[in-house]
């Protein structure tokens, strides 16, 4: 019964994730709405007594089936039968859209309203820094820190969630500095005049190894360096997936390695590897989130949005149809390429995002921040 989208919901932020993209992008067109990053009010509640008119909710796309067995284990993250937004049940594009109750999470009137497309993500990434909560510890990074060829703490890619595992770092371990990775020059910028790191990189230096690594590129080559960056005894988190396109090519190539990284990844299995007898490093898998992780993400933006975690949204499009997107600050309106297009359309087209001639502003987009 959960499952049925008889629950309406007047949205009132929303966002845009890679999938929305990937969506967009396959040659098969969807009947559902996009928008899996979104929030906002209950209007009709229907069956549901636990919820009421007005309250405020956000959207949780995923719906695990609960009777698997990774279900049952507490691995709902790792369904195998979940439904998704946009594919399978409508997202959060749209001003007025029917829901199931299983993918509505009660935040609370006082939650910031702007934060409730930061929840999906937030939790995706309060997931994986839990799953290696313990090598942030004080004796552990004590271990490494007076060795200087050894960074502590890598992210390969500075795109929405890199930079967003980079802030949670940021606000968990304050004293640990974190190194990103990026090789798009106005991403770079964007997290060196944010400070969203302590170092930003077009490459990883020479002379250095990593601790701990995230993967958050969706690129071979950026998991292929990770795994030769890692020190003695690092780990790897493997929190992003390779693209559709990445993933074939794998395929085509036969990539032994590829296909390793691609299913560790997808299954979180963590796997150790000894390299000439005397240097290991562990590759861990993450994927998604679960309940516990969504709450620990809701309170998190609930205290810190507005001192830590706004950083994140760079642009602001007020309505669906609206032509122009906003970057907060003063800075430059963002046009889409093609003119009279929506914004939102612009910002959800793969063309859109590589457009040339205003790919800077499109590319340099971390989180879009929708008002419907």
């Amino acid at each position: 019964k959960e499952h049925t989208p008889d629950v309406l919901v007047h949205i009132r932020r929303a966002g845009i994730s890679s999938l929305d993209r990937q969506d967009v992008a396959s040659a098969q067109p969807g009947v559902f709405i996009l928008g899996r990053e979104a929030g906002g009010n209950v209007i009709d509640p229907g069956p549901y007594g636990e919820l009421h008119a007005g309250m405020k909710v956000a959207v949780i796309p995923r719906i695990i089936c609960k009777t698997c067995d990774y279900c049952t284990n507490m691995y709902g993250n790792l369904c195998q039968s979940a439904q998704r937004a946009g594919t399978d049940f409508h997202g959060g594009l749209a001003r007025l859209v029917a829901l199931p109750r299983a993918c509505l999470y009660p935040v609370g009137d006082d939650f910031p309203t702007d934060a409730l497309p930061l929840v999906d993500g937030l939790s995706a990434v309060l997931h994986a820094l839990f799953r290696v909560k313990e090598c942030f510890n004080h004796t552990s990074y004590e271990h490494i820190k007076s060795d200087p060829a050894i960074d502590p703490v890598t992210v390969f890619g500075a795109g929405p969630m890199g930079c967003l595992i980079a802030l949670a770092l940021q606000r968990f371990w304050p004293h640990i500095p974190v190194t990103l990775i990026e090789p798009l020059e106005v991403r770079r910028d964007f997290v060196e005049s944010n400070r969203i790191a302590a170092c930003v990189y077009e490459q990883f230096p020479d002379d250095k190894r990593s601790n701990v690594s995230f993967v958050t590129s969706d690129t071979l080559l950026a998991h292929e360096n990770a795994v030769a960056t890692v020190s003695n005894g690092g780990v790897i988190v493997l929190f992003s997936g390779l693209s559709p396109d990445e993933a074939n090519k794998v395929n085509e190539q036969g990539s032994i390695q590829g296909n390793e990284l691609q299913s560790i990844h997808k299954t979180e299995e963590t796997r150790e590897y000894t390299i000439k007898a005397r240097n290991s490093y562990t590759l861990l898998g993450s994927v998604g989130y679960n309940n516990d992780d969504v709450g620990r993400a809701v309170q998190e933006l609930q205290e810190h949005y507005a001192d830590h975690y706004r950083t994140i949204q760079t642009m602001i499009i007020r309505g669906l149809d609206a032509t122009r997107g906003r970057r907060p600050r003063g800075m430059r309106e963002c046009l889409p390429p093609r003119a009279g297009q929506p914004a939102v359309e612009a910002l959800l087209s793969p063309e859109g995002i590589h457009d040339r001639e205003n790919g800077k502003f499109i590319a340099g987009t971390q989180k879009v921040l929708i008002i419907p």
